[in-house]
């Protein structure tokens, strides 16, 4: 029994069948934890903003609270082993939203945060994140804070983003490529090769023509890409 796609997992947990999350993968949209978010922690608050701000940089991710994971013999993966459903009381909702978008830039659009009860006891549950596929206007979302060496919250800024089953990093280099972009104007984007196929008989400009047309389109693209100006020659 396992769930293999998001709709089989909120599938299976509304009807209260958390047995069909028994032997599921952790992969690039879903990811379990055992304990509930501990919001008085700080570095517990920004691993939370942390993993929502991963997923919504990848494009939809379900973070499911109230499972334990152990590895997959001979693999690095972990699988949900068991459903250790909480108490709800033990966590506030609204403050858990109000973590994430406090420590996550720019705020994550239709952010899911949902209780799903278990059959044996209402008063205890999982929790589900949810996050959906944001604008790509609003990608990266970035961490306000980062930890030290010594996993101590600081200042400063990170960008997290799902990898598989665990969670990686924007490398300097491209956040300098995101920085110095973002002062200047990008260069125009080179055309996409548009060259007739071998053996068309659509209608229309010669091949012959149609790459002369492509030809001048590349020179023209060149010339505003390196600021060239007509001069008349001198010598």
């Amino acid at each position: 029994m396992t769930v293999s796609s998001p709709s089989e997992l909120i599938r299976a947990l509304a009807a209260e069948d958390f047995d069909e999350l028994l032997d599921t993968r952790e992969n690039e949209w879903l990811d379990f934890k055992m304990l509930p978010p501990n919001l008085g922690n700080p570095r517990e608050k920004w691993k939370l903003a942390k993993d929502v701000a991963a997923f919504a940089n990848r494009g939809i991710g379900y973070i499911v609270f109230g499972v334990r994971t152990e590895k997959h013999v001979n693999e690095a993966v972990e699988a949900a082993r068991e459903v250790m459903p909480f108490r709800k009381d033990s966590v506030d909702l609204d403050a858990c939203r109000q973590v994430i978008q406090s420590l996550v830039y720019p705020p994550v659009e239709r952010l899911g945060i949902e209780f799903y009860p278990g059959r044996n006891d209402a008063a205890e549950a999982v929790l589900v994140i949810e996050i959906v596929p944001q604008d790509q206007r609003s990608i990266p979302f970035i961490l306000r804070k980062a930890l030290d060496t010594v996993g101590t919250v600081k200042g400063g800024v990170a960008i997290p983003i799902r990898d598989g089953d665990q969670t990686d990093w924007w490398p300097a280099e491209r956040v300098h490529e995101l920085i110095t972009h973002g002062l200047r104007p990008l260069p125009p984007r080179l055309p996409e090769p548009n060259l007739p196929k071998a053996g068309s008989t659509k209608k229309g400009p010669s091949p012959t023509a149609e790459i002369t047309a492509r030809a001048d389109q590349l020179v023209e693209w060149a010339v505003e890409l390196q600021e060239w100006e007509d001069t008349r020659c001198t010598h």
